[in-house]
């Protein structure tokens, strides 16, 4: 490839790469920069071939978050407007009252009045109580709206050059609940 560059002969051959996504790549080498992650306190490099592009030079190829939250260090942003933090349906989710929630099925009839007693967290105001792992006392209320499918997942298995190809798909079975109630 290089002999046919340099050469003034046309080649037949149509190169892979040319001299600008050379010189690209070289410099996204020369752009990597060197973060450190404060949550962890362990260094990671950040190096990728957009982030040469973005920048004006190789030389001041510097790592810039995307959002505002990203650029404060160390700060985890939680959403203020949640009554308690819940586990149900095999995950854990921000509950507030009067709005409807999802998860994987609870095998429950529509209508059914539901008392969830593994409570992780529980918020009153300003006052937030975490349990260990579970808050002593608190429940959240809650009245099923529906037992539903969701969307549906393909799964494509396939083994090369062996002629064995399978296709299925996937419906989770979930459960629709709204919040009626946080009680500690």
């Amino acid at each position: 490839w290089i002999a046919s560059v340099a050469s003034s002969k046309p080649s037949t051959r149509t190169p892979t790469f040319c001299h600008t996504t050379m010189a690209l790549a070289i410099a996204s080498s020369a752009a990597c920069v060197r973060t450190s992650a404060p949550a962890f306190g362990a260094s990671t490099s950040s190096c990728s071939f957009r982030s040469a592009l973005r920048a004006d030079s190789a030389l001041s190829a510097t790592f810039k978050p995307r959002t505002a939250a990203a650029q404060r260090t160390g700060a985890v942003q939680v959403s203020s407007a949640f009554d308690a933090i819940i586990e149900v349906g095999g995950g854990q989710q921000l509950v507030s009252t009067g709005r409807f929630y999802s998860c994987n099925s609870l095998r429950l009839e529509a209508g059914t009045k539901v008392n969830f007693e593994r409570v992780l967290a529980v918020k009153d105001g300003d006052d937030l109580k975490v349990g260990q792992p579970y808050v002593k006392g608190a429940t959240v209320q809650a009245t099923v709206l529906e037992a539903y499918r969701g969307k549906k997942q393909i799964v494509y298995k396939m083994k090369p050059k062996k002629h064995y190809r399978k296709k299925n798909g996937h419906r989770q079975e979930l459960t629709k609940f709204l919040i009626t109630g946080v009680s500690q």
